[in-house]
């Protein structure tokens, strides 16, 4: 029988790891397949996991085998400069959103050090003000994208909509990534507010309208420099938060059905008209590209819609979408190539910025794959999907 090599790493650095992920004791032990009694040793230096079993830890905690060997735990960066959640979410927050943020996080760091310092692009984070008006933001941030009302008519569906807007933002160096394995009653968008390669992610469990407003409303984030937890629906005990959420709300909303053109489109309806039927919704919603909800907000905001009929189909779409759109299954097998899968995960900048590095010479080609995460056999598919 060959003898138990130990793993010699001090107990804080097993507690770190684990409460960092996200995981209580009694699941950790479960996943690792030890008694949560021996867990408690290991955590207590009582006794120690065999290189074996730590490996298996580093896997489950999704850290580096390497980081348990660290005298102490480093420092985590504080990453949920923006946290955007479903009204009937929690604030907990799961492991696999925890490592989904961590991710993001190295792949930001990756991209600083990769970036071609011939080419900076000044930051725009914290260009715009909470004091100025929301009208006005909207129209910055438009002229800013370069989308115009006509672009938008012209998308054929939301899922153009939603790569044509993420093309435009990406182009102000802010990395958008796609997380897909994680319930939308807990995120909807995360930001990273900072002034090189800010972030944001956005869920691709949600409908392709959420995902573009998720990506507008963190978009301002960013523009206003402006952090904390956003929670739809729920109260907020810090005034200021509750202030800058609501703003970022209005200014995207905004953005996406700017009042004129909302206007234009139902300049021959009845002026007094105040209740609107599922079908003029939804001709609205998709001529913008938005959904339901958006437009009956908008509606309210210029004063064609009743308060009251707002908040009782409100009412009605968070629970259609509390029974329909969270938790979707994943597609198995069908739906879009790995090549694009992979391409709408990482985004197209960050793929970019590594791939642009390789040509450079400045890293070679078999870190390539192990920055994106592929196997180097299909790099040259998703290079090809990239510059299309």
């Amino acid at each position: 029988m060959p003898k138990r090599i130990y793993a010699l790493i001090k107990p804080i650095m097993l507690v770190w790891a684990r409460e960092t992920a996200g995981y209580d004791k009694d699941t950790a032990a479960k996943k690792i397949g030890i008694s949560k009694e021996k867990l408690e040793e290991w955590e207590s230096g009582k006794s120690r996991p065999t290189i074996a079993q730590l490996k298996k830890i580093a896997n489950i905690y999704k850290r580096p085998l390497a980081v348990f060997y660290l005298p102490e735990p480093p420092k985590d960066f504080e990453v949920a400069k923006d946290f955007r959640r479903l009204p009937y979410g929690s604030d907990y927050r799961s492991p696999e959103l925890r490592y989904a943020i961590r991710k993001a996080c190295q792949r930001r760091e990756i991209a600083i050090d990769l970036a071609d310092s011939n080419q900076i692009i000044e930051p725009i984070t914290g260009i715009c003000r909470i004091t100025e008006g929301e009208g006005e933001v909207a129209a910055k941030v438009r002229n800013l994208l370069g989308i115009t009302t006509e672009d938008q008519y012209s998308w054929k569906n939301a899922y153009q909509a939603l790569n044509a807007w993420k093309s435009a933002i990406e182009r102000y160096e802010i990395l958008v990534f796609q997380e897909a394995g994680i319930s939308i009653r807990e995120m909807r968008g995360v930001s990273i507010s900072e002034k090189r390669f800010p972030v944001i992610m956005i869920n691709g469990k949600d409908s392709p309208t959420g995902r573009i407003f998720t990506l507008i409303h963190e978009l301002i984030h960013i523009l206003i420099g402006a952090g904390g937890i956003c929670d739809e629906g729920e109260e907020h005990d810090n005034h200021e938060k509750k202030e800058i959420e609501d703003f970022c709300n209005r200014v995207a909303a905004e953005i996406l059905v700017p009042t004129a053109a909302l206007e234009e489109k139902i300049a021959k309806e009845d002026r007094t008209k105040k209740v609107w039927e599922d079908q003029e919704i939804k001709v609205l919603a998709n001529k913008f590209n938005v959904s339901h909800e958006v437009i009956l907000i908008r509606l309210v905001t210029i004063g064609r819609c009743d308060e009251d009929y707002y908040w009782k189909r409100h009412s009605e779409i968070l629970k259609r979408r509390r029974n329909t759109e969270d938790d979707r299954p994943l597609s198995k097998g069908g739906g879009p190539q790995y090549h694009i899968k992979k391409t709408v995960e990482l985004g197209t900048l960050f793929i970019r910025t590594v791939l642009e590095a390789y040509y450079r010479n400045q890293i070679p080609f078999s870190h390539v794959g192990d920055y994106l995460d592929v196997k180097l056999k299909h790099l040259r598919k998703i290079e090809e999907w990239i510059y299309r």
